[in-house]
């Protein structure tokens, strides 16, 4: 499964030697949770993805989960305004319990929607943005909510100085589960990040970040988290990536750990 990585690397490196200095910076939604406020420039194509890895405990059982590619593919279509893709890919769940280990893996939903920004923000004020995303059922049985979820956010950022920012967000989604009786039960969430992120040299980043999510209706359940990461930005185009994060309730997973990629493709000049 590494061998996406190695391939990454060198492909990206050798097209993202020509990048245009005109080009505004490489901005990502990846790898913290926080959903920046900016928006991929009109006409160019951005992927985002990588590789995760977790430990948490389900119903008194103790599961270990990973997935990848845990795509995101993003549009520039004007100033301000972008499209999304998110293809999450296969998700891989081992759980031990009482009676043995079971192992379930598959294709997990993918998710489409846009982001549009709705001020640029001065001082004190954030730059902020909307984000409105819909999880599609095209998922296999084990890893798919069989109904349309919707989701929103919006994403607020400020810049404290040249080498301090930070970003938070908050909205609210939809999960569809199946329940003891095989029904389905959508049950709506809060959905909250706050993000500090440092500029440690002219292309390292680090940021450390709380999030989680918070049950709308009493009886669901609510859960946080604490995670850190940096990025490298390797070429103006191309940035690698690690993060890790720990449980800060007892419905979060314990810990996870991810490494990922983002590359922005060079405009097509015909």
């Amino acid at each position: 499964m590494r061998w996406w990585f190695a391939v990454l690397l060198c492909s990206a490196a050798f097209l993202g030697a020509g990048s245009s200095a005109e080009e505004p910076p490489l901005i990502t939604d990846r790898p913290d949770q926080t959903e920046s406020a900016y928006t991929v420039p009109p006409g160019l194509f951005q992927i985002e993805g990588g590789w995760g890895y977790g430990r948490g405990t389900e119903a008194g059982s103790d599961v270990t989960f990973h997935g990848f590619p845990q795509a995101l593919l993003r549009f520039g279509v004007s100033g301000g305004f972008e499209m999304r893709l998110g293809v999450p890919g296969i998700s891989v769940e081992a759980t031990d319990a009482a009676t043995g280990r079971t192992t379930e893996r598959g294709l997990v939903d993918v998710t489409a929607g846009f982001k549009t920004v709705i001020a640029e923000g001065r001082g004190a004020v954030p730059r902020t943005a909307f984000l409105a995303t819909l999880y599609v059922p095209s998922g296999d049985r084990e890893f798919t909510s069989d109904r349309v979820d919707p989701a929103f956010r919006f994403a607020f950022s400020n810049t404290l100085s040249e080498r301090v920012s930070i970003g938070y967000n908050v909205g609210m989604l939809w999960i569809t589960e199946r329940d003891a009786e095989d029904n389905l039960d959508t049950r709506s969430f809060w959905d909250w990040t706050v993000s500090a992120g440092f500029s440690a040299a002219e292309r390292l980043g680090v940021f450390v970040e709380v999030f989680g999510l918070a049950g709308a209706s009493s009886g669901d359940p609510s859960e946080s988290a604490l995670d850190a990461g940096v990025t490298y930005l390797l070429t103006p185009r191309f940035q690698l990536d690690a993060s890790a994060s720990l449980g800060l309730s007892s419905a979060a997973p314990d810990w996870t750990f991810g490494v990922g990629a983002s590359y922005r493709f060079p405009r097509f000049k015909g």
